[in-house]
Parts: C-alpha cells; structure tokens; sequence
C-alpha cells in the first residue's frame, strides 16, 4: 500500500496517526485516520476516522466516523457514524448509519440507519437464558450419569 506506514507501536500524549497500520497504540488522546490497529487505548479520549481497530478503549469518549471495531469501550459518551462494531459498551451511546452487535449503555440514542442485534435488556436476558440452560444442562447430565452408573440421586 502506497504511503502508508506500518508500526508496531506507537505511543505518547497526543497520538495523532494518519495512513498507518499499528499493533498497539496508546496515549491520552488518540486519533487514528485512514489507518487500522490492533488495540487502541486512550486514557481521556479517542477519534476513529475511515478506519478499524480490534478494540477501541477510552476513559471518556470515542467518536468513530466511517469505520469501526469488534470491541468498543468508552468510559462516558461513544458516537458511532457510518460503521459498525462487535460489542458497545458506554454510559452514553449515539449510533447513525452503522450496525452494531451488542449495545451496554445506560442511554443509547439510534439515528438513522441505525442497527442493532442486542440492546442492553436483550443481552442481558439473553446472558440469564443461556446461564438457566447451562445449568439445567449440567444437572440433567449429573442425574443422567448417576442413573446410567446406577447409584441412587438421593
């Protein structure tokens, strides 16, 4: 790819990253701008601009336009226009023109062209589902060994 920079990490205060593919990038604010990463984890705020990362991590907000990652986490406000991502988690989540697997959110506000799979409630049922079918599963299977090996359940 012409112009494009590889790194394997890139680190600092202000992370500003234009046209580069890094496996780690980290700092108090990050901006990464046609470009992808591995993990990407900003102590106050990152910016995702025609891009992807596997997880995004902030300890305030995210703002990702036209891109997206698998695992999305911002510690107060994340925006999402045009993109996508696996899995949201903020307090505050704001989707347009973009796809989302799973949205945990206190507040999440659907513009546009906005989908998701799972809101909060529905994961969070969903997780109760499959925790009480796991677990009739393993004690049918417990009582169904004890009579197949012929001891008594009691």
């Amino acid at each position: 790819m012409a112009g494009v920079s590889i790194v394997k990490t890139a680190e600092g205060e202000d992370v500003q990253l234009d046209r580069v593919i890094a496996g780690y990038v980290q700092g108090e604010n990050v901006s990464l701008t046609s470009g992808m990463a591995g993990s990407v984890v900003a102590s106050n705020d990152a910016a995702l601009t025609s891009g992807g990362a596997l997880a995004i991590v902030a300890g305030r907000d995210i703002t990702v336009t036209s891109g997206g990652g698998e695992v999305v986490v911002a510690g107060r406000d994340l925006s999402i226009n045009g993109g996508g991502a696996g899995l949201l988690k903020a307090q505050n989540a704001s989707v347009q023109n973009a796809f989302v697997g799973v949205v945990l959110s206190g507040k999440t506000e659907l513009g546009e062209g906005a989908r998701v799979l799972l809101d909060t409630k529905q994961a969070c049922a969903l997780g109760a589902g499959i925790g009480v079918g796991i677990g009739l599963g393993a004690a049918l299977g417990a009582l169904l060994a004890r009579f197949v090996s012929g001891r008594k359940c009691c």
